[in-house]
């Protein structure tokens, strides 16, 4: 569940004190390396998800590979283990990035299509969708076979559907009744 809203107050406490101490870009450099190490190591993760692992194990852990990394950053790690949220760490990267490009005014969005669009083309689809949001966005194409052809976009919480899947479907909802 990402940016669930518990993980998100956790990570929104975070933000807060990073805008406030203009360490935005340093907080956003550790999550990135705590979100990678924990994709990168499922022993980590199942070893800070156990609840039968005691609290001062996994701060101890955390300490000793994270050496590099912000006390602000550390402190929230020892907030989440103190809590039993670690399952918060594997979302903190994605939340708080969210978060940066929300206050620089920023919307990330996916579209799926079922072969790679050329740069031409993703930069007009970006355009014309940044005139009707009235911010920047930042695109990412992904390749789905299963829209069999047409486009899926999906911006915040709208979706665009304009897939041959999903024409195929609403008519055979539209037979089916």
């Amino acid at each position: 569940m990402i940016g669930g809203g518990l993980a998100r107050r956790y990570v929104q406490s975070l933000f807060e004190v990073a805008q406030e101490k203009d360490v935005l870009d340093t907080i956003s450099g550790d999550l990135k390396l705590l979100d990678d190490t924990l994709m990168n190591s499922p022993e980590l993760t199942s070893f800070l998800n156990d609840p039968s692992t005691p609290k001062r194990a996994k701060k101890v852990a955390i300490e000793g590979l994270f050496t590099e990394i912000s006390e602000f950053s550390l402190n929230f790690v020892r907030v989440v283990i103190d809590k039993n949220r670690t399952e918060i760490l594997s979302e903190a990267y994605r939340i708080f990035q969210d978060m940066i490009d929300t206050a620089k005014g920023i919307l990330n969005g996916t579209i799926q299509s079922v072969i790679k669009l050329d740069d031409k083309l993703m930069d007009e689809i970006r355009k014309s969708l940044e005139k009707r949001f009235n911010k920047k966005l930042i695109l990412d194409n992904r390749i789905t076979p299963e829209l069999i052809g047409g486009l899926k976009i999906q911006v915040g919480n709208m979706v665009i559907d304009a897939s041959v899947k999903s024409r195929l479907e609403n008519l055979k909802e539209i037979l089916a009744g």
